[in-house]
């Protein structure tokens, strides 16, 4: 309804696509153009949506980039509320970390806040570069040794190495933490993620998707600009909403920032289910040998019975999985 608010603000064709479960149908095709595994299923709503577009015009216009250097993402703040959190006894950060954060059960259904809460507290006593990775990330390099199978086992100098995330905040040429995270996810999360969806799901209907956030003018110019000028306490992309406050209309300006992602957490449980039990059955885990059966069951388990949202972690599974079928 916000698009549509804002296309009724300006006079301009507002044209909605549903989307439903029976887009899986597309995940070979999005595999195809990857040409390799790819776990954000926003790649695939980006596909259709490039479909649909490339029926009417050949360029188009997206806003990546825009969080990352106007300072967006919820995290963001999170990242400023940890600083101050890092104030609190580490005794009592150490207790809210090991006895109270697993306790929290994570809704499946789209609503992030206790997913959230549950990975602030889970790494209060991390170091603050080691506690935002554990946020952006699926898996730590442990995780990964414990749930990949005999064929695909890590080396100890894989395990041993510094994370891709751990050398940008090292390379981030600033002194203060918030403004090192636009570094990190500028060299991160914007070209490895939004830009690679963006771009090969565009491309595979010959649309091509230009992203003026990313002029290197602008990123150079607000890189210049602390975070405490970018983002409020409560309120993101401060200087971007007062550039653009005399040309949308308020309830855009004031509402909350909300996130281009199908509801995978519910399709998993409920209409994808027969493509889990295809893909992820343990015995085909087990006969292919990329990945031990147990621990995928483990998340299956819990994903199921909502203590824990594992419906990236699955969908990452299942691209493997289909991936492997394609390529073999």
């Amino acid at each position: 309804q916000y698009a549509q608010t804002v296309a009724r603000h300006f006079r301009t064709d507002h044209t909605e696509i549903p989307v439903k479960p029976d887009l899986v149908d597309l995940l070979p095709q999005a595999v195809r153009h990857f040409d390799q595994p790819f776990g954000n299923p926003t790649a695939l709503l980006t596909y259709l949506l490039s479909r649909e577009t490339r029926k009417h015009v050949t360029v188009a216009l997206a806003g990546d980039g825009g969080d990352e250097i106007f300072g967006g993402y919820p995290r963001y703040q999170g990242a400023a509320l940890a600083q101050r959190y890092r104030m609190v006894p580490a005794s009592v950060r150490q207790f809210l970390a090991t006895a109270v954060a697993p306790l929290i059960r994570e809704s499946t259904r789209g609503d992030h806040r206790l997913r959230r809460a549950r990975e602030f507290l889970g790494s209060g006593t991390a170091t603050l570069p080691a506690m935002y990775e554990d946020w952006i990330g699926y898996h730590s390099p442990a995780d990964i040794a414990g749930l990949l199978g005999p064929r695909a086992q890590p080396s100890a100098a894989y395990l041993a190495e510094p994370s891709f995330i751990a050398r940008a905040f090292a390379d981030a040429p600033s002194s203060t933490f918030l403004d090192k995270l636009s570094y990190v996810d500028l060299k991160s999360f914007l070209p490895g993620n939004l830009l690679q969806y963006t771009d090969r799901m565009s491309m595979a209907h010959a649309l091509e998707v230009r992203v003026p956030f990313c002029d290197h003018r602008l990123v150079e110019f607000m890189a210049g600009i602390s975070f405490s000028q970018k983002m409020g306490v409560r309120t993101s992309k401060r200087l971007l909403r007062a550039a653009v406050s005399d040309l949308l209309p308020p309830e855009i300006l004031r509402r909350p920032k909300l996130g281009f992602n199908p509801p995978m957490g519910i399709w998993l449980k409920r209409d994808l289910g027969a493509l889990v039990a295809d893909k992820l059955a343990p015995e085909r885990l087990r006969r292919e040998g990329f990945f031990d059966p147990a621990p995928v069951e483990r998340m299956l388990a819990e994903h199921r019975a909502e203590r824990r949202d594992y419906s990236l972690h699955l969908w990452a599974l299942l691209v493997f999985q289909t991936w492997l079928e394609l390529y073999q």
